[in-house]
């Protein structure tokens, strides 16, 4: 009787298991028992069919097999227990957990599906990357060798058209090795539109999961009026994880060529040295080049090195062998520079930075002596204690100022200052602030070859009043915001030894005009009593888009204050210019942002700033830039400056583009400089083509005429 019910429970198990193999998109599982070694293998298909004869599964449409991190999807599947072998047909696609995708027609697979053959075979890699080719092998499950193969990033044309890809690689052996991450070919040639242009025996290049891979680089063509044909060729050197060299020679056919090295190592997340050396011994070289004409050089090194988790120190240094060299083979455009070394240090609320600064200048310009300054310390601390609910702050900064020839300045400074903010229930906004700064100089007088000690105190008071003003209606948010800011400021203590070094400037706009102190630096104080009024307009339009307007002006009502002269363009007669500004965004598509100045005498307007962005992703992106000032707003420039600049992006077709820039000196209607152009682009190419002009003259720096040529095959980036 037991042995009955015992076979009555094998009936009842075999007739469940009939009817689940029966049921639309069965699954089935398979674990071998004998061999625990064996991975477990999930099979899903339409239909299911077991034999028990050879251990082997069956499934047919839209059949899914399981094994491991691998996942194998085909038309029809068959599985063998005992051997561990799969054998696929139609619409296949292998895909390994974190890894490629191979796409096939036929494929039999064994070893757990590391060892084996696919056919009419495309691997896909990252970056759309694919290989394709009639057969192909894997080998250990980390090596895909490909027979009449091709590698390209280009999509196929899906039009009817037949056209051929951009570019490929055709080869009669292409070899994928996922460990050393490489890919391989034999007689491999490149074809551009299909044309075949190179042929070479081998070739090799890392696959598309490496970021950083020693090799050449592709090289960019380009020719100047000065040193002829140029043809850069990098060449990177992978040292380790975390460091690299890029080693660039520019061989050019009228100066000889030219060397340009960069070193880079990062050490931690916010720590990094960087080196970059240049030199060339010119062939042909200007009588007019400062410095030796023949042997130029120049050195930009940057590094920020963590002491712990509150100090660092580095450095930011250039050095170049003469004023153009840099500028005259492209290695940097600026006219000025300046070298550093820093120590800073942050914890909570107390900051210190300590730095050693020399500046330099690189146009042919009569002018002061450029700075030392050695050291400039600046310390900020905000107290942990808050009299009256307020902010306690503690500004503190001690330079010193020297030239080879020249004046020499030491100044100590410190300002104390405490400020607060206050809302009504109306809503009316007040900031209060109470200052008061001390200042102690030491300067040398070279003139008379005598020092000069003295020291100054200046208190300030101030109160800022706003009342922000929000409506909302079907055609947007409105935001309406009246503000007044009242400043009582000790007299400005003049001193005839006084060197202004920091605050030559003073750009009275929209920007600063409720500033308690307009002086961009320590050394010059913004004295007397001021009341500063304006008003900011905002809305936001139904649309997305974003209008801002402000307008206003500040009065002088007493004491000694040096910005009333016509040199400080804003603050002449006691009291200022009317400033205004207006800005315009539509969803990052339309940018628009003007500023102006008008004159409260002559009602004149005396300067003019206008920016306008178009940029449409799909066809046009678009800038100007005007700037016009009638009056000098630095004391070390009474020269009048009226300038036009902008570009353009167009795009012609879906692939081609044409894009131009240039400067325009509306004041001496003179071309500074222009550029024009035409590219190719798409998801696996870039052809870009330009000339250039450059009319700015400086030495050996002459007008000049260039072309430059620039090729990219995307994510292909170096070889080897």
């Amino acid at each position: 009787m037991v042995i009955l019910k015992k076979y009555n429970l094998y009936i009842f198990l075999i007739l469940i298991q009939v009817f689940l193999l029966s049921v639309i998109n069965e699954s089935y599982s398979v674990e071998t028992s004998s061999e625990k070694e064996k991975p477990s293998v999930l099979l899903e298909a339409d239909t299911l069919t077991y034999n028990d004869e050879n251990n082997t599964i069956v499934a047919s449409g839209s059949a899914m097999l399981y094994y491991k991190s691998f996942t194998v999807q085909a038309d029809k599947i068959i599985y063998n227990e005992t051997l561990d072998n799969v054998v696929a047909s139609g619409n296949i696609v292998l895909t390994e957990k974190n890894k490629t995708k191979i796409y096939a027609e036929d494929m039999e697979l064994t070893d757990g599906l590391k060892n084996g053959f696919i056919y009419t075979a495309k691997l896909l890699l990252e970056n759309n990357a694919k290989i394709i080719a009639s057969k192909g092998q894997r080998i250990d499950g980390n090596i895909t060798k490909f027979d009449n193969a091709s590698f390209t990033l280009c999509n196929e044309c899906t039009d009817g058209t037949n056209k051929p890809l951009t570019w490929e690689l055709k080869a009669d052996r292409i070899v994928h090795n996922e460990i050393d991450k490489i890919i391989e070919y034999n007689n491999v040639q490149f074809i551009l539109a299909g044309k075949s242009l190179i042929k070479i025996p081998y070739l090799s290049h890392p696959d598309m999961t490496v970021k950083r891979k020693t090799g050449f680089l592709l090289p960019t063509y380009s020719i100047s009026n000065f040193y002829g044909n140029a043809i850069k060729t990098p060449y990177f050197f992978n040292i380790n994880k975390s460091s690299d060299i890029t080693f660039t020679p520019v061989i050019t056919t009228k100066q000889g060529p030219l060397f340009n090295f960069e070193y880079r190592n990062k050490i931690s997340e916010n720590g990094y040295i960087n080196v970059n050396p240049s030199f060339i011994y010119q062939a042909n070289p200007s009588n007019i080049a400062p410095g030796n004409i023949r042997f130029r050089n120049s050195l930009k090194t940057a590094a920020q090195l963590d002491i712990n988790d509150k100090w660092n120190w580095g450095w930011d240094a250039t050095y170049t062998s003469d004023d153009t060299f840099m500028r005259r083979y492209d290695i940097d455009s600026s006219t000025k520079y300046k070298s550093e070394i820093f120590l800073t240090g942050l914890s909570n609320k107390n900051y210190l930075s300590a730095k050693a600064i020399e500046y330099t200048n690189l146009l042919n310009e009569s002018e002061l002596d450029q700075p030392i300054i050695a050291p400039l310390i600046d310390h900020d601390y905000t107290f942990d204690s808050k009299p009256l609910n307020g902010n306690l702050n503690l500004n503190s900064q001690f330079t010193s100022l020297s030239r080879n020839a020249g004046d020499e300045q030491t100044r100590f400074s410190s300002d104390l200052s405490w400020e607060n903010k206050y809302t009504t229930n109306q809503g009316i906004l007040f900031e209060p602030y109470i200052g008061i700064k001390a200042d102690h100089f030491r300067t040398y007088d070279e003139s008379d070859d005598s020092y000069h000690s003295f020291s100054r105190l200046h208190p300030k008071f101030s109160v800022k009043t706003s009342w922000p003003l929000y409506s909302v209606n079907t055609y947007g948010n409105h935001l309406i915001e009246p503000t007044v800011r009242l400043t009582f400021s000790g007299d400005e203590k003049s001193n005839s030894k006084l060197l202004n070094e920091d605050s030559n400037v003073m750009n009275f706009n929209t920007l600063n005009l409720f500033e308690i102190d307009r002086s961009y630096g320590f050394d010059k104080i913004e004295g007397g009593h001021k009341l500063a009024v304006g008003i900011n307009y905002d809305y936001e339009d139904m649309f997305g888009g974003h209008f801002s307007g402000k307008i206003g002006k500040s009065y002088h009502l007493g004491g000694k204050n040096s910005f009333d002269g016509k040199d400080w363009a804003g603050t002449d007669d006691y009291h200022s210019d009317v400033i205004a500004s207006l800005s315009y965004d539509m969803l990052d598509v339309i940018n628009l942002d003007y500023k102006t100045k008008l004159d409260s005498q002559t009602k004149e307007i005396t300067a003019n700033e206008f920016n306008l962005t178009f940029n449409n992703n799909d066809s046009l992106l678009a800038d100007m830039n005007y700037i016009e000032y009638l009056s000098s707003t630095n004391v070390l420039d009474n020269t009048k400056k009226e300038e036009l600049s902008g570009g353009i992006k167009l795009a012609l077709t879906k692939n081609w583009s044409f894009n131009s820039r240039g400067t325009y000196n509306v004041e001496d209607s003179a071309v500074l400089n222009s550029l024009f152009g035409i590219g190719y682009a798409d998801e696996c190419i870039e052809i870009d083509l330009s000339y250039k002009e450059n009319f700015y003259a400086d030495r050996d720096l002459k007008k000049d005429k260039s072309i430059m040529f620039n090729f990219n095959l995307k994510s292909i980036s170096s070889v080897n």
